[in-house]
């Protein structure tokens, strides 16, 4: 996922998601702070994420995304496909 993170960063994109859960409770606010691997766009994302402007965004998210993602599975029989594939999928949808 971090590599995604480089990505994102050059091409001018915004991440709003949040670093991943530890496993030790007691770590938890330590997420947002940048590890010694990170690299420059991924040290900036932690900060980032550990902002209040930042978390709200993302609470805004629920909704906005999801009710389109349930809108989709309940009214558009877009859920579980039975078929694999994206071009199974895609035949699928259309």
């Amino acid at each position: 996922m971090l590599d995604e993170i480089d990505s994102a960063v050059e091409a001018g994109v915004t991440l709003f998601v949040p670093p991943t859960v530890p496993p030790d409770p007691a770590k938890l606010n330590q997420r947002y702070h940048p590890k010694p691997a990170d690299t420059n766009a991924q040290a900036a994302w932690r900060k980032w994420m550990g902002t209040e402007e930042a978390q709200e965004i993302y609470r805004e998210r629920a909704s906005t995304v999801e009710t389109v993602n349930a809108d989709l599975k309940t009214h558009r029989g877009l859920g579980q496909f039975l078929v694999r594939g994206k071009d199974m999928i895609t035949y699928v949808a259309l």
